[in-house]
């Protein structure tokens, strides 16, 4: 496992890689035979009605549940099965929708820990430093304030920041526009556009809100009852007859 972990990844091939996935909780199919890959340096979001398969999705791609069937490949090792633990040393990190800081400590210390998780893992880590890090998600003059007294916005973007110290290949972010103002929206459009560019790792996203999706400008793959059913730009999602129908109802089909 420690191989994925090596940055010479100069191809363009997908470096996740599923296929046939499907996850069965006694007669539902919460994953439906999904196929679906990723490469570096790409961004891609995940959308679809609530109860489609997304969060499940991620599950099974971050070890938290085993597949009834199918595989998950990253950087050519199959990491079904694997502990979830294993999998996050591969390069895998997930953010969940609820940031989950240290609120007692000050913002520089919750970062710190982060790296301190890191250990000595990547001995040629991408991710920026800790005082890099804090000027791009632009919380430089909260340094030494708790972190409990953050913005909702800005407990997102530290927590963002604690999971690049960790120097991942692959992050998964679950809603990470949800509960922010317009503003903070629109920069965090403008935060992980710096991370790709600073740092080149890829991203996974779930995503609600169709405005926040559009502005990241990604690709869109999207998700019905377990399945992935259409993938492409967004302009080419919002003129596709069953998405809107997915969205809006088959009146507007």
């Amino acid at each position: 496992m420690d191989s994925i972990a090596q940055r010479s990844s100069g191809e363009r091939t997908p470096f996740l890689e599923i296929e046939g996935l499907t996850k069965l909780f006694g007669g539902v199919r919460a994953v439906d035979n999904v196929d679906f890959s990723i490469g570096p340096d790409e961004m891609r979001c995940v959308i679809g009605p609530n109860g489609c398969g997304k969060t499940t999705l991620f599950n099974l791609i971050t070890g938290y549940h085993a597949p009834t069937s199918g595989s998950i490949r990253f950087g050519g090792h199959d990491v079904c099965g694997r502990p979830l633990h294993e999998i996050a040393r591969s390069g895998i990190v997930r953010k969940f929708q609820v940031p989950s800081i240290f609120p007692g400590l000050t913002v520089g210390e919750n970062l710190e820990s982060a790296f301190f998780a890191r250990g000595s893992r990547s001995p040629d880590a991408r991710s920026l430093e800790p005082t890099r890090l804090l000027e791009t998600v632009r919380l430089s003059r909260q340094r030494d304030l708790p972190a409990g007294n953050l913005s909702h916005g800005q407990k997102q973007w530290l927590e963002l920041a604690m999971v690049l110290a960790t120097d991942p290949l692959l992050i998964l972010l679950d809603e990470p526009a949800a509960g922010m103002t317009r503003a903070e929206k629109t920069e965090t459009v403008r935060l992980l556009d710096v991370i790709r560019r600073e740092t080149k790792v890829s991203a996974l996203v779930i995503e609600h809100d169709m405005g926040f999706v559009e502005a990241l400008g990604c690709p869109v793959s999207v998700m019905m009852m377990g399945r992935i059913v259409a993938s492409g730009s967004f302009a080419d999602m919002r003129n596709n007859r069953q998405v809107r129908e997915a969205y809006l109802g088959p009146s507007h089909g």
